[in-house]
């Protein structure tokens, strides 16, 4: 076996079987699921489930849309959004795991593979997310085009796969591809060290290609990002949701600004502490009360964040204690345990750790600075391409490789991933299906009550909850459902689903409306809502039970 694998390693079925059977692995073993709501959100767009096939996906780019759009079109029944993020990430575990064991030998090759499939292909297998595979891929891609163009003569299949890889990240999440992007010039870091070993003509070639090819990538990523802006621009509909959204993002994602302090601001904008709660509950979707107008006004009255000792004390204190419960950490820390045994002993090499860590240590401080950190979703990206670099630095030559050091390694990581894996184990968990049954039902219910307009607060119904990554929506099942709130608010299809039924505010055109019904998780909040603003003698009436929740007729 091991003369097997020292002869075959290097081929690309061979890193491509090694993927395969990790996958099928994990997909008889544990249940797949999307770790947020967004995906299946993003998905509704474009699977026909609200009752056509958008290619507008908000958060990924519109190239890719049209990608889904094709194939939900030609068979609504086949859940293409995952298949497809599946084929994507496959493709960039298996480009990653043939760079390692065709840089380094078979034990250390092995074990650094294994850990990275095993910790961070779990997190995007098992916990699907479309952030993460923006990271995923565009780490994998910068590995792959820094291998493309390391010997003499560039490998032209590499240096192609490399540009398509980080094409496709960069459609899934430009913010993400850019991040992880950034984290993996720790490799060049080493590079450039490492050309003062040669010549002039040599030293000047190298830095040419390496800054043709990756400025190359970044001018690709570039114009993907403008195509899908102008998908927006040119839509004046799209165009006005985009506008609203970015500033909806601010304030709900960063917090609205103190009460006590705004107190005159929150009188000017007529909003009282029973408005705040419910918006804070994301069912904001009142035109008039909370429009754009209002929300920028409320964005601009938030403090500025300061740049300080204390705000760095801060982060170091939350930092070094979080960190710990951050699983793909794990991940990292595994590799970094490698390098203390297997790494190189350059000067070169060692600067080269000191700078990802120091890069990695700054850009998680702006994102602290932000208040967007400690989202497992962006940090399997950003640990995944911390750990490449210094999968790069392990030595090709140092040190004697034992098998048995291998298999101890593996029996180490498994111990350790049975902590992770444990929640999603399937033996034990097969009620997660008959949980997903009960969902759906609750949720394709109002879906085929077409006479009438379902208003669902969030919180209540909820297409995550009863479609899994390989679960297809009915087509036309959402186009009389419409959520109170959720990113999603003020979209074209959402936008249309209303003006269908005649409603242009909710929560004022809902009361003495026989078409439309409310899905509410808590009546009286709402109805304290409409009785400020809207009518003082509206009434909820129940029409029947919904699950857990109850349908209201307001009159």
């Amino acid at each position: 076996m091991k003369q097997w694998i020292k002869k075959y390693r290097t081929k690309i079925w061979f890193a491509l079987g090694v993927n395969v059977l990790l996958l099928l692995g994990m997909l008889l073993l544990m249940i797949p699921s999307f770790e947020t709501n967004d995906d299946i959100a993003i998905c509704e767009f474009a699977n026909g489930s609200r009752g056509s096939f958008d290619a507008h996906l908000v958060y990924q780019n519109y190239i890719l849309g049209l990608i889904y759009r094709f194939f939900y079109r030609i068979n609504g029944n086949v859940p293409w959004y995952t298949l497809i993020q599946y084929a994507f990430l496959l493709a960039a575990f298996t480009a990653v795991t043939w760079v390692i064991l065709n840089r380094l030998k078979p034990i250390p090759g092995l074990c650094a593979s294994l850990a990275l499939l095993l910790f961070f292909g779990y997190e995007c297998y098992i916990k699907i997310q479309y952030t993460k595979t923006a990271g995923i891929l565009a780490a994998a891609s910068m590995f792959l085009l820094f291998y493309a163009v390391l010997e003499e003569r560039i490998c032209p299949k590499a240096l192609l796969a490399g540009f398509l890889l980080g094409s496709v990240g960069a459609m899934y999440r430009i913010v993400q591809f850019v991040a992880c992007s950034a984290l993996m010039t720790g490799i060049g870091f080493y590079l450039l060290l490492e050309l003062k070993r040669r010549k002039g003509d040599k030293r000047r070639r190298y830095l040419l290609t390496y800054f043709s090819v990756f400025g190359a990538m970044m001018v690709l990523a570039a114009g993907l990002y403008l195509i899908d802006t102008l998908m927006y621009t040119k839509d004046p509909v799209w165009e006005n949701y985009i506008a609203y959204n970015q500033a909806r993002t601010e304030l709900l994602d960063y917090g609205f600004p103190d009460e006590n302090d705004n107190r005159e601001l929150y009188q000017e904008l007529n909003l009282d502490g029973e408005a705040l709660r419910l918006y804070r509950s994301w069912n904001f979707n009142d035109p008039e009360k909370f429009s754009k107008t209002v929300i920028e006004k409320l964005i601009q009255a938030k403090p500025e964040q300061r740049v300080d000792l204390s705000l760095v004390k801060q982060f170091l204190k939350q930092f070094s204690t979080k960190i710990f419960k951050t699983t793909v950490f794990y991940g990292f820390l595994i590799i970094l345990i490698l390098w203390l045994f297997w790494g190189e002993p350059r000067a070169s090499a060692i600067l080269a750790l000191i700078y990802e860590l120091l890069f990695f240590s700054i850009l998680y401080f702006y994102m602290f600075y932000k208040g967007r950190y400690m989202i497992n979703r962006v940090d399997v990206g950003l640990w995944f391409s911390a750990a490449l670099v210094i999968v790069w630095l392990l030595s090709a030559d140092k040190g004697k490789y034992c098998a048995k050091t291998g298999i101890l390694y593996g029996l180490m990581l498994l111990i350790m991933l049975q902590g992770i894996w444990k929640e999603d184990w399937r033996l034990g968990r097969y009620s997660v299906y008959s949980q997903r049954i009960q969902s759906r039902t609750a949720f394709e219910e109002p879906g085929r009550d077409k006479e009438h307009l379902y208003l669902a607060k969030i919180g209540t119904i909820s297409a995550a909850d009863g479609y899994g990554p390989f679960d297809a929506m009915p087509f036309g099942i959402m186009n009389n459902i419409s959520f109170l709130g959720g990113w999603i608010t003020n979209s074209a299809p959402c936008l249309k689903t209303l003006s269908d039924y005649g409603i242009e505010n909710p929560y004022r055109d809902m009361i003495g409306n026989e078409k439309v019904y409310l899905i509410d998780n808590d009546i009286e909040l709402t109805m304290n809502y409409i009785h400020t603003y809207y009518d003082k003698g509206a009434e909820a009436v129940e029409v029947r039970k919904l699950g857990n929740y109850t349908i209201y007729q307001i009159i």
